[in-house]
């Protein structure tokens, strides 16, 4: 689905970074260091700024990593074969191949990536207060402690609350997000059939995407809207997010309902038994003739007396017209 470059294989996990991640952490290096940490901290100079920006790009892609990373080994271990694991712009996907066993294994899988997470944003909030601070607590005013924060303490103050921002953020209940996913694993338990499970979790994940795209409308215009922000660039950024999740949602909705519509079914309840076969010394003139002739079928067997030559396809033969 993703092109990119192959990063390594961390747990048995063949990991793949898509080129459009460079477009976040471009965002992230410019907004944090350009913008935000010069404001925070005007002694830093630049290029400690830069550099600071830097690596917290390279922590958050380290930290969605974490949180796929646990849904692919939660996966292999409920007997699931994980074909790899792509970071891309809209974070990360872990490629997992069929259905969990019953609703009590999608729902451990679902959540375990959000709990990661926020597991993170805890661990990376407390760890930057405490060096910032100097001791266990909460900050009286957490501004203040940013601004008198170290590049080290600055970085996990902002990473914490970024994945704390993503825990939370996947589990919405929308499918196909991993709050989706529980939803579904729910669903699934409740009615005993996850073709309808999954029907209601991706509606569910269409009506929050367009709900995201609306918000990201009001954003644009001025609408000031808790937590998300204001102005065109965090309007347009939902309307981004709540378009791909309603895209995600559908195509989720449609490929399910063909798996469930082919399951049972084998190769030969399929297959074609009586074919038109053509001769090796046939005319190229008669074969087009005889397509027309049978509907146009994309390739005929070529048989010479019981023995099978090999098969003709059309489109080679009009690719050398």
């Amino acid at each position: 689905m993703f092109s990119g470059f192959r990063l390594g294989r961390p747990l048995g996990v063949e990991v793949r970074v898509d080129w459009s991640v460079a477009i976040v952490m471009g965002l992230v290096v410019f907004n944090l260091g350009l913008i935000h940490f010069p404001a925070w901290h005007p002694g830093w100079g630049v290029p400690l700024c830069l550099v600071t920006a830097l690596a917290a790009a390279v922590l958050l892609f380290a930290s969605i990593l974490a949180h796929e990373l646990s849904h692919a080994l939660v996966a292999m271990a409920e007997g699931l074969p994980v074909d790899g694991i792509t970071l891309f712009v809209f974070g990360g996907a872990a490629r997992v191949r069929g259905e969990p066993r019953d609703p009590g294994a999608e729902l451990v899988m679902a959540a375990v990536g959000p709990l990661v997470s926020i597991a993170l944003g805890l661990g990376a909030t407390l760890v930057g207060s405490v060096l910032a601070m100097g001791r266990l607590g909460l900050p009286a005013a957490p501004m203040a402690l940013v601004r008198s924060a170290g590049p080290v303490a600055a970085l996990l103050l902002w990473l914490g609350p970024v994945n704390l921002l993503i825990g939370v953020f996947n589990l919405l209940p929308g499918f196909p997000l991993d709050g989706g996913r529980v939803l579904r694993a729910i669903l699934w338990a409740a009615t005993g059939s996850l073709r309808r499970a999954t029907f209601w979790a991706a509606a569910a994940g269409r009506l929050l995407g367009w709900t995201l795209i609306a918000l990201g409308v009001l954003a644009t215009f001025g609408a000031s809207l808790p937590l998300l922000g204001t102005g065109p660039f965090a309007g347009l950024s939902l309307a981004v997010v709540g378009w791909f999740l309603q895209g995600a949602a559908l195509q989720s909705r449609r490929r399910h309902e063909v798996v469930d519509s082919l399951a049972g079914l084998r190769v030969a309840d399929v297959m074609r038994t009586e074919v038109d076969r053509v001769s090796p010394d046939l005319p190229v003139r008669a074969l087009f003739d005889r397509a027309v002739r049978g509907g146009d079928p994309r390739a005929f067997p070529v048989v010479e007396g019981d023995r099978f030559v090999g098969v003709v396809w059309l489109e080679d033969v009009r690719a050398g017209e």
